[in-house]
């Protein structure tokens, strides 16, 4: 039994099963930990009941502090020897580009802005044209690492964020009769509201 240290330890097909099963609710604790347990650490059922109770209790506090920590954006990633690296100018992505983009499936999203890397000079790289490649993205499915996943996340939530206070604050910053000043603090407050729980999720 291997047991995670760090979110790098973690595979996202695992973390997205997770995922999946507290969108169903559970309202036990003990089911959670439970089930936290046994796909983290990869138990059949025989395996987790043989742990002492306060031993299953420090293995599911093990992965509830991984899942605290915040993950930094991986410009640079590998995938079977091959270094992919992030879009580096996002300005000058295509419409195939965007249209892929336009998805809730984080690993599609990933596929379309990480692309091998042509050339490398120290931190800056180029990459390669885009093109659809549903193999990179059973790749990824099967072993890209929690850490990644999160960071990719984290940065383009943090983007959205930036973006919605900036808007804010400049049309806050117009001219206008305080009832409708009132109506947009209104809105702001709870799109930003929103926002921050995403970030915590």
């Amino acid at each position: 039994m291997k047991i995670p240290r760090k979110a790098s330890d973690i595979l996202v097909k695992n973390y997205l099963k997770y995922v999946d099963y507290i969108k169903t609710k559970p309202e036990k604790d003990t089911d959670i930990i439970k089930n936290t347990v046994m796909l983290f650490y990869d138990l059949n059922i025989d395996d987790f009941n043989s742990f002492k109770y306060s031993t299953i209790l420090d293995m599911y506090k093990i992965i509830d502090n991984i899942m605290k920590i915040p993950q930094e954006l991986v410009n640079i990633i590998e995938i079977d020897g091959i270094e992919y690296g992030i879009n580096p100018d996002f300005d000058d992505m295509t419409f195939a580009e965007m249209v892929d983009c336009d998805t809730e499936d984080v690993l599609q999203q990933m596929c379309v802005l990480y692309r091998p890397i042509e050339k490398k000079k120290g931190t800056k790289y180029t990459i390669k044209k885009y093109e659809a490649d549903i193999e990179i993205y059973n790749k990824l499915k099967e072993t890209l690492t929690l850490d990644i996943y999160l960071g990719f996340i984290g940065f383009f939530l943090k983007i959205n964020r930036d973006i919605l206070n900036f808007t804010l604050n400049s049309l806050t910053e117009m001219d206008m009769d305080p009832e409708k000043r009132k109506i947009l603090e209104k809105s702001g407050l709870g799109l930003a509201g929103y926002m921050n729980s995403v970030m915590v999720i």
